[in-house]
């Protein structure tokens, strides 16, 4: 009966906002074709176990970690093959995403879902190069093409907001210690720019970024995103402000109402970060800390009237 549940709540309220523009995709093309990939089905009803336990009182994380182990396991093996027929592109990249979002709403799973970020990066490359989608839209010219009028009339970014950031990011000049989180640094500092000059731009800069994951070398990629690189570990904290910051853009992606929820769990991570960060450090992360932390308050606040569950900080 769980099952059943999962997968109805995976079409009506789990399934990925990603890639833009694909949500019948998501809603009738994928359940369609799903019971002929095992570990696509066990990846949707994963999602949606682990979203239900993130939005409810009910703790469905023994069959949502069941299903993942399940869903990595087969997506693996198919993975070691090249798509042969339709949907196997399309099944393979569904799973992807689905793992990926997932991630998004586990505790300690920042490192798993940077991983993922990269694979949906790599994997979306590779299946484009090979011409293996067959119903999925995920060039980046269609996603250009669906957002630019979607992006018309933005709020403005606080500019105080974005002083406070850019005073943050210079004051992380004087510790970068080697290429990798130079070249994280340097796109984050591109997208404080923009914001600076119009929301569009600081938008568009900020997607850019989970690209980088996938610009990486395997070596330079384990690098960064080791838990023990304290500066790579900040500079994610800034990342995850901006998402916040840059709330009213990424909402714009969505086809209805943006599920704050999908944020909640970065406060999770960002205690995390901040409570590995070395006293001589913290200084380092006060403006991701007043960022995601007031987001935490605002989430509470909305969590009282809908039933959402809030991390607290531990």
């Amino acid at each position: 009966m769980d099952d059943m549940r999962f997968f109805q709540h995976f079409i009506l309220n789990a399934y990925p906002h990603l890639p833009v523009n694909n949500s019948q995709v998501w809603i009738q093309t994928v359940p369609a074709f799903s019971h002929n990939y095992d570990y696509l089905m066990h990846s949707m009803l994963g999602l949606a176990a682990t979203h239900l336990s993130a939005i409810t009182n009910v703790d469905y994380s023994d069959a949502a970690l069941s299903h993942r182990v399940r869903a990595i396991e087969g997506f693996n093996k198919a993975l070691s093959k090249k798509p042969e027929k339709e949907p196997d592109g399309d099944a393979l990249l569904a799973t992807m995403y689905s793992l990926t979002f997932q991630s998004a709403f586990m505790s300690d799973s920042l490192i798993e879902f940077l991983i993922m970020v990269r694979g949906c990066v790599m994997l979306s490359g590779q299946l484009l190069s090979q011409s293996s989608i067959a119903f999925f839209v995920i060039d980046w010219y269609s996603h250009l093409k669906y957002m630019e009028p979607r992006l018309d009339d933005l709020p403005f970014v606080d500019v105080s907001l974005a002083e406070r950031a850019a005073e943050s990011l210079e004051a992380l000049k004087l510790v970068l210690e080697d290429e990798v989180n130079s070249f994280y640094y340097h796109e984050l500092v591109n997208v404080v720019s923009g914001i600076k000059v119009s929301s569009k731009l600081g938008y568009w800069r900020l997607v850019g970024i989970y690209n980088v994951m996938g610009m990486l070398s395997d070596a330079k990629f384990s690098a960064f995103a080791n838990p023990n690189n304290t500066i790579g570990q900040i500079l994610l904290a800034h990342f995850m402000a901006l998402e916040v910051v840059m709330l009213p853009m990424l909402e714009r992606e969505y086809d209805k109402t943006f599920p704050t929820n999908q944020l909640i769990n970065r406060c999770n991570w960002f205690d995390t970060i901040e409570g590995s960060v070395p006293p001589e450090f913290q200084h380092f992360i006060r403006w991701p800390a007043e960022i995601l932390n007031d987001a935490r308050e605002k989430w509470k606040a909305m969590a009282m009237t809908s039933g959402l569950t809030v991390a607290k900080r531990t």
